[in-house]
C-alpha cells in the first residue's frame, strides 16, 4: 500500500501574496515564542464549535502547545473568557473574537500576542461595511460556525443580527421584504460549489444582493488538491483539528464522483491516528493524507504511519 501525505505548500504555492498574511502572523508568534518567557501558565483562547469532541479539543491543545508552550510552563486553551484568571497572559488565537469580548480581554488580561488570521480579520471588515451601507447580513455557511458569535457581537454594535443561509432552502426562511438590501458573506472555510447555491437562491428573491467573498484562500487552495486525490486514490483521510475541514470532506466527495455517481475514493475524516481503523484500507493500493487549517506536519506523519502499519510494504522476494 503507498501511503502519500499530500504537501500543500507546493499545490497552493504558499509564497504568494495571498497567503503573505498568515505567514507573517505565524513568524510573529514564533519571534515571541523565542522571546517571551512567563513563570505563569499561559491561556490561548481558540473559540471550538458547539458539538466539538473532547477528542478534537485535546488535538487542538496539543496543536496550540506545541507552538507556544516554550513561552511558558504549560499552555491552556480555553474558548470562555471567564475560564481566565486576572492578569494572566494570554494569546488571541487565530479565530479571533468578538468586539465585547475583545474589550474584556484588554481590561482582565495581559495580553501577549493577537494572531487572529488575516482572513478573520477581513471578514469583520466585510460585515462591518455591509452594516454600515444598511444591508441585512446574511451569513453563507454552516450554522454551527465557530464565527458566528464574533459576527453576532459586530451585528449588535450595528443594532441588527446575522441570519445564516447554509443551503438554499435556508433562504426561503428568511422573512425579508423583496425590497430588503441583502449583504452575504461568506464562512471563510467554505464550498464555493454551495455558496454560488444559496447566492443564486437570494439573487431570485430579492432586488439588491451585495456579496463579498470572505472565503479563505488557504481553504480554497485545499480544494484543487481534494479533487485530484479523490481521482488518483483508493482513500483519502481528512485530517482535522478544531472542526474545521468538514468542508473538505464534503468537497471531496461532491468533486471526486465519477459519472456513475459512484465516489472515486472512500473519504474519512479523523482528528488523529487513534480514529483510524484497519478495515478502512482493504484492499486500497493508494492512501492520501491530506491536512486542515492548524494541522501541524506531526500529526500527518503520525497518521501515515500508523496506516502503514495496518499493510507493511511486502517483503523482497527470495
Amino acid at each position: 500500500m503507498q501511503v502519500e501525505i499530500v504537501d500543500l505548500s507546493s499545490i497552493m504555492g504558499v509564497a504568494n501574496n495571498l497567503c503573505y498574511g498568515i505567514a507573517r502572523t505565524n513568524q510573529m508568534a514564533d519571534r515571541k515564542a523565542q522571546s517571551y518567557r512567563s513563570e505563569q501558565a499561559l491561556y490561548v483562547y481558540f473559540h471550538l464549535p458547539a458539538g466539538t469532541s473532547p477528542e478534537q479539543r485535546e488535538q487542538t491543545r496539543l496543536t496550540l502547545k506545541r507552538r507556544y508552550l516554550p513561552m511558558a510552563p504549560d499552555v491552556f486553551l480555553v474558548d470562555k473568557i471567564e475560564d481566565v484568571p486576572d492578569g494572566a497572559p494570554f494569546i488571541m488565537g487565530t479565530r479571533g473574537a468578538s468586539p465585547q469580548l475583545r474589550q474584556e480581554v484588554k481590561k482582565r488580561m495581559e495580553v501577549v500576542l493577537d494572531t487572529t488570521c488575516p482572513y478573520v480579520t477581513s471578514q469583520e471588515a466585510a460585515a462591518r461595511k455591509l452594516l454600515d451601507e444598511g444591508y441585512q447580513l446574511v451569513f453563507c455557511g454552516l450554522p454551527e460556525y465557530h464565527g458566528l458569535p464574533r459576527l453576532a457581537g459586530i451585528a449588535k454594535l450595528a443594532g441588527k443580527q446575522v441570519f445564516v443561509a447554509h443551503r438554499p432552502e435556508d433562504v426561503a426562511k428568511l422573512a425579508f421584504k423583496r425590497s430588503t438590501r441583502v449583504g452575504v458573506i461568506l464562512q471563510t472555510t467554505w464550498h464555493m460549489s454551495l455558496a454560488k447555491e444559496v447566492i443564486a437562491e437570494l439573487v431570485s428573491r430579492y432586488r439588491e444582493v451585495k456579496v463579498m467573498d470572505t472565503s479563505c484562500v488557504d481553504s480554497l487552495g485545499r480544494v484543487p488538491a481534494a479533487r485530484q486525490l479523490a481521482e488518483q486514490s483508493d482513500v483519502v483521510i481528512v485530517v482535522d483539528v478544531g472542526n474545521v475541514a468538514r468542508y473538505l470532506e464534503e468537497e471531496i466527495e461532491e468533486l471526486g464522483r465519477r459519472s456513475d455517481g459512484a465516489p472515486s475514493a472512500r473519504v474519512y475524516r479523523i482528528e488523529g491516528k487513534h480514529h483510524l481503523k484497519p478495515e478502512w484500507f482493504a484492499g486500497s493500493e493508494k492512501v492520501s493524507i491530506i491536512g486542515g487549517i492548524n494541522v501541524h506536519s506531526q500529526v500527518l506523519e503520525e497518521v501515515a504511519g500508523r496506516i502503514r502499519e495496518y499493510a507493511p510494504p511486502p517483503q523482497p522476494a527470495r
